[in-house]
């Protein structure tokens, strides 16, 4: 390249002279002192007293930081959101007892109606219910005796006989009815043993025109020698033996 020769420069704006090299006047930067670069310590004059002044705060260690609950006890319990006393204090209503009286008795029957409402329809369903039990406790008494329709019961014979069959024929016999072993398909005593009274012999007779007659003659045993305590009845349930009675 060819050399440039320095003594053509042209003159620039705030040079002394024209001369090849620059003043060494012109690009003199101010020393550094404390009066102009001030420390990052924190100055006692104004931020704006000095364009030049860095504003650095101390640095805290974080050892060092405040704990908040033992240092600023009063900022956790009296703080900005407490409510104030109007706002806290709740309203007084006054109530006579003549106005207690009115909702004690309001109250009353209202329950009244409420458990009218509820115990009517029960009522209704008990007598349904009661009355299905009576008619299903009629027919089974029909049903029990339906079964013992054939069954007669014999009062007042000794039990030194322990035939009851035997016992059977003999009062036929003195009632003069044509009943033999045959016709009699089960006898046995029931009930508990006494020594003041004989148990009872029920007798199922198949014939029930020879059954029949022996109901009908048995008035005729208390004129019999022998046959004054003794009764023939029909064999009744425990409901019409209580109405009978």
């Amino acid at each position: 390249m060819p050399e440039t020769d320095l003594t053509t420069k042209r003159k620039r704006p705030g040079f002394g002279s024209t001369d090849s090299e620059p003043s060494p006047t012109a690009f003199q930067v101010p020393k550094k002192t404390k009066d102009t670069y001030p420390t990052n310590q924190m100055s006692n004059q104004s931020p704006l007293s000095d364009p030049h002044q860095t504003l650095q705060a101390p640095i805290t260690p974080l050892t060092q930081v405040p704990q908040y609950p033992q240092q600023f006890p009063q900022m956790a319990f009296h703080g900005a959101y407490q409510p104030s006393p109007q706002s806290s204090t709740p309203h007084q209503v006054m109530i006579s007892d003549l106005d207690v009286q009115r909702i004690a008795s309001a109250v009353k029957c209202m329950l009244v109606s409420e458990m009218h409402n509820m115990i009517e329809p029960l009522k209704n369903q008990i007598s349904t219910l009661q009355r299905e039990n009576e008619l299903l406790k009629n027919e089974l008494d029909n049903l029990e005796m339906y079964s013992r329709r054939d069954c007669i019961r014999i009062s007042g014979v000794s039990e030194e006989k322990e035939n009851t069959d035997e016992a059977v024929l003999e009062i036929a016999d003195k009632l003069s009815i044509p009943l033999q072993q045959s016709d009699i398909t089960v006898s046995h005593r029931v009930g508990p043993t006494s020594s003041n009274k004989p148990r009872q012999i029920i007798a199922r007779i198949k014939n029930y025109d020879l059954k029949h007659q022996l109901l009908k003659s048995s008035k005729a045993l208390r004129k019999i020698s022998g046959m004054e305590r003794v009764a023939v009845n029909q064999d009744l349930t425990k409901t019409r033996n209580k109405l009978a009675s």
